[in-house]
């Protein structure tokens, strides 16, 4: 069994977008997105990187230091904890604990992280036979991330 936290805020695995150029389709996978408003104004930049190849790399290097690919079937727990808003910091906010009801979806959350180990925790994502997921935000002295543990199924 190997554990591993990647601090920060998760990043969800985005949809496959489709073009058309001059008569051409392709399908392709965003790394970018339009920039805020705020953004913009600070920076002058109209496009800001999604982050997904940096949150790639975080997970398939912290579980490369600490194991080796796994044979067989697998399994995966994952927890993904987001950074609290400031309405939850208030005196009626820090009473409730919240569940994070919005995006990204908790599928596209877990297919980052099997996109990530593939060929590092184990060679398909067929491999993977037991998944248990869950998003909320972060309790007010806790490091927003993501928990990963994954196991060797036995029979």
């Amino acid at each position: 069994m190997v554990e591993i936290f990647i601090a920060g805020t998760p990043v969800g695995c985005p949809r496959p977008r489709l073009s058309n150029r001059n008569g051409i389709a392709r399908v392709y996978t965003p790394t970018r997105r339009l920039a805020g408003k705020k953004v913009r104004e600070t920076t002058g930049k109209k496009y800001v990187t999604n982050g997904l190849k940096e949150y790639y790399a975080a997970i398939a290097g912290a579980y490369a230091d600490r194991c080796d690919k796994i044979e067989g079937a697998v399994g995966v727990s994952l927890l993904f904890v987001f950074p609290r808003h400031a309405y939850m910091n208030t005196r009626k906010g820090l009473a409730t604990h919240y569940h994070h009801t919005d995006v990204p979806d908790i599928d596209n959350l877990a297919k980052s992280v099997f996109d990530s180990l593939k060929g590092v925790a184990w060679d398909d994502d067929k491999q993977v036979v037991s998944v248990a997921a869950f998003k909320r935000f972060a309790a007010p002295d806790e490091t927003p991330g993501t928990k990963i543990v994954v196991y060797r199924m036995e029979l």
